[in-house]
């Protein structure tokens, strides 16, 4: 089994990056009414989600994805999150960089997200959160193992009150990406839809003054 990265092989931009926002998250966030967005280079709106706080325009949500990453990093990064308040939800989005960054197996892919999912929870027990499958790409390489993890994770999620998964991976099809891999900016629409179709609850910014 694959344990979580040390520091050392941690990305040094990554750990910088993260500083930042666990600083915006301390700063801004209020416990039990943000909703925080983690995850990869899907979440991650220097590049990707550009348009996010226009779409949650006047919603108490924060975007902390880091492009490139995988479990095992954000298992170190958790280790950072006792100091922040609590999130009313935290939304994540992980596993395709697992495959086609670290050569997981289905086994390591599946056990590295669930260890992550039970140390979030640990870390915050009141806090819901929502887990978007793993997106397949145009490149085929890990296709059957995408599948397997999913429909693993997605009983896995069945089982545990605290956890929903959102299942896209055959609705974000591939004329929906921009690049083979990243969804296109308006295929966000898709997300937004998945977690209000699963009855996700926003705060307004400013109800918890």
């Amino acid at each position: 089994m694959k344990q979580l990265y040390e520091k050392k092989t941690v990305k040094s931009d990554d750990i910088d990056y993260m500083e930042k926002l666990l600083h915006q998250w301390k700063t801004n966030g209020a416990k039990g009414k943000t909703t925080l967005f983690i995850g990869d280079s899907f979440f991650d709106n220097r590049d990707y989600w550009t348009d996010f706080y226009e779409r949650f325009a006047g919603k108490d949500a924060i975007c902390a994805g880091i492009g490139g990453t995988t479990t095992y990093d954000w298992e170190f990064f958790v280790k950072s999150f006792s100091k922040q308040p609590a999130p009313k939800n935290i939304v994540v989005n992980l596993g395709t960089n697992n495959f086609y960054d670290d050569g997981d197996t289905v086994e390591e892919a599946t056990e590295g997200l669930q260890r992550l999912f039970v140390a979030l929870h640990n870390e915050f027990p009141e806090t819901r959160i929502y887990y978007f499958s793993i997106a397949q790409r145009v490149c085929k390489d890990y296709r059957l193992q995408i599948s397997k993890t999913n429909a693993t994770l997605k009983e896995w999620c069945s089982e545990r009150e605290w956890i929903t998964f959102l299942d896209i991976e055959e609705r974000l099809t591939e004329d929906m990406l921009r690049d083979g891999l990243h969804p296109k900016l308006d295929a966000y629409s898709l997300f937004l839809d998945a977690l209000f179709e699963a009855g996700i609850q926003l705060e307004n910014i400013g109800d918890q003054k």
